[in-house]
């Protein structure tokens, strides 16, 4: 390498790295889950058929509520049904609102 690439070099590093900081600095904190793999997540963990006991197995051992992401989408299971009332039921208010469309519905 040359001298003048390595400058070159270093600064699309710390391009990288900072863009990386920001985007992940505004991001919350996820659920617990099985470790996936890079780009694919967890899609080749993702059962096919009786999904449900896949779950139950990974509710006992990352709780009631886990994060898998299969393909760069995420996915939340709920396991528990306390997860499942706080979330869905005592919080619906947060979860399920929907936009204004004033030229469909108010005009």
């Amino acid at each position: 390498m040359s001298l003048p690439v390595l400058p070159a070099l270093a600064a699309c590093i710390a391009a990288v790295w900072v863009a990386k900081a920001f985007k992940e600095r505004g991001r919350h904190p996820l659920p617990p889950g099985p470790r996936g793999l890079p780009f694919i997540g967890n899609a080749l963990q993702l059962p096919v058929d009786h999904e449900w006991f896949t779950f139950a197995k990974w509710g006992k051992l990352y709780g009631g509520v886990i994060h898998v992401s299969a393909l760069g989408q995420p996915l939340i299971i709920l396991n528990s049904i306390k997860a499942i009332s706080d979330l869905l039921e005592k919080r619906s208010g947060i979860y399920s609102d929907r936009p204004v469309l004033p030229m469909a519905g108010e005009l």
